[in-house]
């Protein structure tokens, strides 16, 4: 009798001993969606790229300059900053010979090992200068419609002019308010001046039900110190240009002011979202690669050229970076997930959505533990 007592007893304690054993690995257990740790990868503290306006392919030996820190871009147009930065707003300078350079801001928020701040540039090429007779004078173009008249004896001498249109996410200047710009040119050589008024003419790019609504202006920049002077805008409806005098050269932007459109920027953060990177039992590293790009979440008849010009950023860019996870010895079987934030950028009128924009500006790689490794095996 004492013997089936003890060996109840006996059996009650295995019983009971491989319940919490079961019991403590399903606690170990934790779902795909619940994070437990964040892991630094191999993506820098800055990623980039910069691609030429028109092309969007990459542009090598580009420079950029931020806080005290220069770089320049490889082959493909790409650059990261190793040198994390505090939190807070600093100005971005991209610069590339034979290019308009241009100064955006970079936000940096929440900074940690596991982010990696993300950032995309264009820059318009210059177009090549063309010879004017200075007493014949001429008309030079763009190439995209845009074109200036340059009368006779305007010139002191004869002089390589060029005209360059610069609209889109490659522009110098940006508009803020319920300003938009709707065509850009740059006239060089800078700072040229003339004996008497040249005739400059763009394509018109909006319709005419939103010209009906609003007055066109301009407004021309020196390239050095970016003040701005107002500029004489005339419609011709017959060959829909717009036209406006000009007696130097600068920047000329073309803009719309209460068109009824509201601009706004807002955050956002996507739920994380998983790779294919798994570290199992008997290993100790894996990585995947995360290409990253805008998304156009709605758009409309509003040119591409004329959001880009107003954000003042490309919407056609992707970046690749890798993003890796370890593992140690007796720890559980993990995953990499990443998670992308940023800022939307919405474009209504008559309260109706006509633009939206997902623009990423930062990935998060975080790492989860999905099982554990019951034989606690390790690489």
């Amino acid at each position: 009798m004492k013997y089936r007592i003890r060996l109840r007893r006996i059996i009650l304690y295995v019983f009971l001993f491989l319940t919490i054993s079961w019991l403590s690995c399903e606690l170990r257990h934790v779902e795909p969606n619940e994070p437990i740790s964040s892991v630094g990868g191999e993506a820098k503290f800055i990623s980039g790229f910069v691609a030429d306006e028109n092309t969007n392919m990459g542009i090598p030996s580009a420079e950029i300059s931020i806080a005290e820190i220069t770089t320049i871009t490889d082959a493909d147009g790409n650059f990261d900053i190793a040198d994390e930065l505090s939190d807070g707003t600093y100005t971005v300078k991209i610069s590339k010979e034979g290019y308009y350079p241009i100064e955006r801001s970079l936000f940096i928020q929440d900074s940690k090992k596991s982010r990696s701040f993300i950032q995309g540039f264009s820059l318009t090429q210059k177009n090549a200068s063309v010879v004017v007779n200075a007493q014949l004078g001429g008309t030079i173009t763009s190439g995209q419609g845009h074109s200036l008249q340059i009368p006779e004896n305007a010139l002191s001498q004869n002089t390589n002019l060029s005209i360059t249109s610069i609209l889109g996410s490659g522009i110098p200047i940006l508009l803020t308010g319920t300003r938009f710009t709707y065509e850009a040119v740059a006239l060089e050589p800078n700072g040229q001046t003339f004996q008497s008024v040249l005739t400059l003419r763009v394509p018109i790019s909006i319709n005419q039900n939103e010209l009906q609504e609003t007055t066109v202006q301009a407004l021309s920049y020196d390239q050095n110190t970016l003040q701005p002077e107002s500029v004489d805008v005339t419609l011709d409806t017959i060959n829909n240009r717009f036209v406006a005098s000009i007696n130097h050269f600068c920047y000329v932007l073309f803009y719309a002011d209460g068109l009824q459109y509201e601009f706004i920027e807002e955050p956002y953060t996507d739920s994380s979202k998983s790779t294919n990177a798994i570290v199992d039992c008997r290993s100790e590293r894996a990585a995947s690669d995360i290409t990253i790009q805008p998304e156009i979440i709605n758009s409309s008849d509003l040119l591409i050229d004329v959001v880009e010009a107003k954000i003042g950023k490309p919407i056609s860019f992707s970046i690749t970076r890798k993003g890796v996870i370890t593992r140690k010895s007796r720890e559980p079987i993990r995953q990499l997930f990443y998670k992308v934030s940023g800022t939307r950028y919405i474009i209504r009128k008559d309260e109706i959505e006509v633009v939206s924009i997902k623009y990423p500006q930062s990935i998060e790689f975080i790492s989860k533990d999905i099982e554990p490794c019951h034989d606690q095996g390790g690489g």
